[in-house]
């Protein structure tokens, strides 16, 4: 999934779960995908996923980050980015149509080298170019975007339906 679909996902979770901070869930929910600013090094498929699709990562960037908010509000920013992560680490482990370097996330990588995957419901991308030919890869991935529409949309919907409720009142 793209990074603006993770933002879908995590500002979805975000409108139910109102404890919690959106922009910490939405911090949470697409910092995995830092890892993208390594695109178009040799190396990225071997990192891709792996570094910041893990368990450890979101902890400490949860640590990280919940330490610059207030004294009183650092518990909750964690539990936000945290919530916002694990999201981000199931939808890649259930969404992922390239097996270039395991087919779903190390859940807990560097302790575990296994790729977690409880059910992938992409179809894989064997015959077509992996994170090796980057450009190729993304004119063929234009197909997974139809699995993000829905999260868009949804999304942009319950947007937009709070803007309205907060004009009228």
């Amino acid at each position: 999934m793209t990074p603006a679909g993770h933002a879908s996902v995590a500002y979805l979770a975000g409108t139910f779960l109102k404890r919690l901070p959106l922009s910490a869930i939405l911090l949470g929910g697409v910092l995995p995908d830092i890892d993208f600013i390594l695109l178009f090094w040799e190396g990225f498929n071997a990192v891709h996923r792996v570094w910041t699709h893990n368990l450890l990562f979101i902890i400490l960037m949860g640590v990280i980050v919940s330490s610059r908010a207030g004294a009183g509000r650092r518990m909750i920013f964690f539990m936000g980015m945290t919530v916002g992560g694990l999201l981000h680490l199931i939808v890649d482990a259930c969404l992922d149509n390239n097996p270039g370097n395991g087919i779903g996330i190390p859940f807990f990588w560097p302790f575990l080298d296994t790729f977690f995957s409880p059910v992938n419901l992409s179809l894989s991308n064997t015959g077509s170019a992996g994170w090796e030919q980057p450009l190729e890869m993304a004119r063929h991935a234009v197909g997974g975007l139809l699995v993000e529409l829905p999260f868009f949309l949804v999304c942009a919907w319950v947007f937009f339906r709070k803007k309205a409720r907060r004009e009228n009142n």
